[in-house]
């Protein structure tokens, strides 16, 4: 098959030209992405779908108590799954923790804990948010 009709040109192009008109920032890195912290995306290889790099950095950004402790937390409790659940059970629980915050436990300066709900998407001023 030809470049001019495969798929990257015929649907990935075109979706990301309209996400780049409506303010997002893509990059298409298939075959071209470097692995490590200082890599391309920052993943350090294939399997890993959380974008560890701007994901914490949205943490401190949304959450003015945020430490590297609760953020590691934060992120092992978004990776986390259970291989009882369906595909469509685990997305529907991502997308709650990413909606709705992801629950930390947070001590208190008593030394008692309580649950936070670390915000990943400032909803209040969405242009703070990496898109």
């Amino acid at each position: 098959m030809s470049y001019e009709y495969s798929e990257n040109i015929l649907v990935q192009q075109a979706a990301a030209d309209i996400l780049e008109q409506l303010g997002w920032q893509t990059i298409f890195a298939y075959n071209e992405e470097t692995l490590g912290e200082n890599g391309t995306l920052g993943r350090k290889n294939y399997h890993q779908v959380i974008l560890s790099r701007y994901f914490r950095q949205a943490l401190f950004q949304n959450n003015d108590w945020m430490t590297e402790e609760y953020a590691s937390q934060a992120e092992k409790t978004l990776i986390a799954h259970s291989s009882a659940d369906s595909l469509l059970q685990t997305n529907r629980q991502k997308h709650d923790l990413i909606k709705n915050g992801i629950p930390v436990d947070f001590k208190k300066p008593d030394g008692t804990t309580e649950k936070r709900n670390a915000a990943v998407i400032n909803y209040a001023e969405p242009h703070k948010n990496t898109y």
